[in-house]
């Protein structure tokens, strides 16, 4: 299968070729086109091939979703979407509405596990504790769902999707773009950050969902 322009989905085999940080130096320098096969990620484990991951970038008011699916080591973007409420709306009353509307996703999607963005040290305690509350909600509504649940701190996602840990949002989002069937520049920040998590869990997360089919470059 091919990506738009004609270019082939990478292979782990070329993307080793080289580190992760220096494709992305060579780029940032001008030295270098990315290509499909030099996008730098992690070795996948081994993940099963065929998987539905659920990726959530939490927030009270403007929280990211996303659905990837992978079929025989292919990526495709299911749905992703900003789960955005009014400033006016109490918070007690977005919690419930981030509860309601995750588990409203695993109704539509057939999601077998979900990553989620990891606590992250704000230095506003309130905004420590909106956020802590915003993420709770999900999380319980996902533990509901009988879903194993993964966290992961942005620092790692950038590192296993970018191949260092200080990249950009925008860098990220243009590396799913190479990666990811349906993923490009119209998605939100906030949607490829979902995306992201996502994506992350299936290059890094621990084999749990099972070795059900061992890669040949795992």
């Amino acid at each position: 299968m091919r990506l738009r322009g004609g270019q082939r989905w990478p292979t782990l085999r070329a993307v080793a070729r080289k580190t992760n940080g220096r494709l992305w130096a060579e780029h940032l320098q001008g030295n270098s086109r990315p290509s499909a096969a030099q996008v730098p990620v992690a070795r996948p484990r081994q993940l099963r091939r065929n998987l539905v991951v659920l990726g959530v970038d939490p927030s009270l008011r403007g929280t990211g979703m996303a659905v990837l699916e992978v079929r025989g080591g292919r990526c495709r973007l299911c749905h992703s979407e900003v789960f955005r409420l009014h400033r006016s709306t109490p918070e007690t009353t977005c919690l419930g509405q981030l509860a309601v509307r995750t588990e409203e996703l695993l109704g539509a999607f057939p999601v077998d596990t979900a990553a989620v963005e990891e606590a992250i040290y704000v230095q506003n305690y309130q905004t420590a504790l909106t956020l802590g509350a915003a993420r709770g909600a999900i999380l319980s509504s996902l533990a509901r769902g009988g879903l194993s649940i993964h966290a992961y701190p942005p620092l790692r996602v950038k590192q296993a999707l970018v191949g260092f840990g200080r990249a950009s949002k925008e860098q990220v989002r243009r590396t799913l773009g190479q990666w990811v069937e349906g993923a490009d520049e119209s998605l939100t920040l906030d949607e490829s950050d979902a995306l992201a998590l996502a994506l992350c869990h299936w290059l890094t997360g621990t084999p749990d969902e099972t070795p059900e089919v061992s890669r040949e470059d795992a």
